[in-house]
């Protein structure tokens, strides 16, 4: 009997050994996403556009964290908890993508012909990867602004190490942390003074992509750049005011643009009411630390008086 039982379970153990793995009862992980470790079925209440947006900055973080020997374990393992923190909201994870729209824009117009059928995540990745270890000769998989132009692909990787540095500088001990870093990361991205856009020279396509003419016509006017801002040419990112503004969120800083614009549409060109309101803007500016708190009051606190 035990002779019978022995062939029964030979017989089991080759039917189970010829048989295949199924394959429909989970999502097969891409030689891509596993090099950069993006987890599989995330970023759900997304669009498909958030999520290649997402997934893009994800990579490149990751990629940087795995090449850059001076991060210690201790800031890994705070992006790692941010990333954790962050995938738990889905709202947060919109916002992100939103703010990174504008820096995405110029990668996805820059992307070489001959790599129509990566993804962006997919170039970034393969360019920070080739920047780091030295091999970006005759690479078809990489971003290759001018043909061969390493300074770009070198921008491409230093915007990322950059903007994770930024976000890592913050104190693992502070309070709200994970907030923090999110607020940091997401004014980053709307800077419009980042190294690819420099290297690119494309501040003003930037900055159009992010605000509508008559908010471009009050961040570049003379009340804003010389009363407000006291730039007087020598450059608007030299000065401390400008760049916590531009840094504003698109929710704070886009209805102070409108509410300028409008108020400087009435009293009918009155001068006198012009300059007082220009000297409240100031005043307001100058006595108050400019952050989404004090900024998002400021429609309702400096309005014009006509005379």
């Amino acid at each position: 009997m035990f002779k019978y039982i022995n062939y029964l379970i030979s017989c089991g153990l080759l039917l189970l050994f010829c048989c295949k793995a199924p394959t429909t009862d989970y999502k097969r992980t891409t030689d891509y996403e596993r090099k950069v470790h993006v987890p599989v079925n995330l970023f759900n209440g997304l669009t498909s556009d958030e999520k290649l947006k997402l997934k893009t900055l994800m990579a490149g973080f990751r990629k940087i964290i795995k090449h850059d020997d001076q991060l210690i374990k201790a800031q890994k393992e705070q992006y790692e908890k941010f990333e954790e923190w962050l995938l738990q909201d889905i709202q947060k994870q919109k916002d992100l993508a939103d703010s990174f729209k504008y820096t995405y824009y110029f990668l996805e117009q820059d992307k070489p012909k001959q790599t129509k059928n990566l993804t962006i995540a997919q170039l970034v990745v393969n360019t920070i990867d080739c920047i780091v270890t030295d091999k970006c000769s005759d690479r078809n998989d990489v971003y290759d602004y001018d043909n061969d132009n390493h300074h770009y692909k070198e921008q491409i990787k230093n915007l990322f190490a950059i903007f994770l540095n930024k976000i890592l500088s913050i104190p693992n001990n502070t309070t709200n942390v994970n907030e923090k870093m999110f607020k940091c990361l997401q004014s980053e991205l709307i800077y419009p003074n980042n190294l690819l856009i420099i290297a690119l020279g494309k501040e003003t396509a930037f900055l159009k992509q992010r605000f509508n003419d008559n908010q471009i016509q009050i961040l570049s006017s003379d009340l804003l750049q010389n009363k407000v801002f006291k730039i007087h040419g020598r450059g608007q990112y030299l000065s401390p005011q400008y760049v916590s503004f531009i840094k504003l969120s698109n929710s704070i800083i886009k209805p102070i643009l409108d509410h300028i614009y409008d108020e400087l549409l009435k009293c009918n060109g009155n001068q006198q009411s012009l300059d007082n309101f220009a000297q409240d803007l100031e005043n307001y500016f100058d006595s108050n630390e400019i952050n989404d708190e004090t900024m998002k009051q400021l429609p309702n606190i400096v309005t014009i008086k006509c005379e």
